[in-house]
């Protein structure tokens, strides 16, 4: 068992209050699972968080960001260069477009009842092409609990809104310089 120490309970409850408070999921553990694997593909995926190590050694948990607006622009001019070679380059990583996203939903016990409707961006497809993230699937997500519909749409936008233009990356050249 993990110590309650370990656990940024402040944390995950401030992610708590930002989904919803209302929200419920109903989870029924069987037998032996990992835990890790279980908690990402039955929590963290379909309400869009990721688990984190602090720096402290706690676990916590990290909702995923709205895309931002630019505050920088990167040109050739602006590239730092050392002896020719780049010191920071640009990466409009297009294999992370997301622009088509369901959640399944309603286990049985033995298969997903219930498939959201699509939540998509149109003007994404229109210049990608559809890219569809595989279902999301929940076992803990059930119609008869309240407020389930919203929470799966509201989660499937915040997918599309994030990931619909790609997440670029800027890889940087760092040199470090031990100082005694």
């Amino acid at each position: 068992s993990i110590p309650a120490s370990m656990i940024d309970t402040t944390a995950i409850a401030a992610v708590k209050t930002a989904l919803g408070t209302s929200y419920q999921m109903e989870l029924l553990i069987e037998a032996a699972v990992n835990a890790k694997t279980w908690l990402e593909t039955e929590i963290f995926a379909v309400l869009g968080l990721y688990p984190v190590t602090k720096g402290n050694g706690q676990l916590s948990v990290i909702r995923i960001a709205a895309a931002g607006a630019s505050v920088a622009t990167i040109t050739h001019d602006s590239i730092v260069a050392n002896n020719g070679t780049p010191l920071i380059g640009w990466d409009a990583n297009f294999a992370s477009i997301i622009n088509v996203v369901t959640i399944e939903y309603d286990w049985d016990g033995s298969e997903y009842l219930t498939k959201s409707p699509e939540i998509t961006s149109p003007a994404s497809i229109a210049k990608f092409g559809r890219r569809a993230l595989p279902p999301l699937r929940s076992k803990g997500l059930h119609a008869a609990l309240a407020g389930t519909t919203d929470l799966i749409s509201a989660r499937a936008q915040a997918i599309v809104d994030r990931y619909a233009f790609g997440v670029p990356l800027v890889p940087v050249t760092v040199f470090l310089q031990e100082h005694l």
